[in-house]
């Protein structure tokens, strides 16, 4: 019983999936699905000390106001997954 919920479960949040990717630009669309494919689950992740929190490489400073800046999507320009920011993250940029 509890599989065939879990199953029914998937197919919803599938379907949810569908509906919110119709939403998506085709290109930034196209280039998640590609990381998906190469990176596995963690494709948009934080930054935290100006470091990628996908790879853990350091990033450049520009990459960090870019992506602080929210104009537009930035990629690590290491391991090429997507980047994001919140104010509870830390930003400091070790030299």
């Amino acid at each position: 019983m509890r599989e065939k919920n879990l199953a029914h479960h998937l197919a919803e949040l599938e379907s949810n999936r569908d509906q919110l990717a119709g939403g998506v630009d085709e290109r930034t669309l196209a280039r998640y699905e590609r990381l998906l494919a190469n990176k596995g689950e963690n494709v948009i992740v934080g930054i935290d000390h100006g470091v990628c929190g996908g790879c853990h490489m350091k990033l450049p400073i520009q990459s960090v106001v870019s992506c602080q800046g929210e104009e537009e999507i930035v990629s690590c320009p290491n391991c090429a997954r997507i980047l994001y920011f919140t104010r509870e993250m830390d930003l400091a940029v070790m030299d």
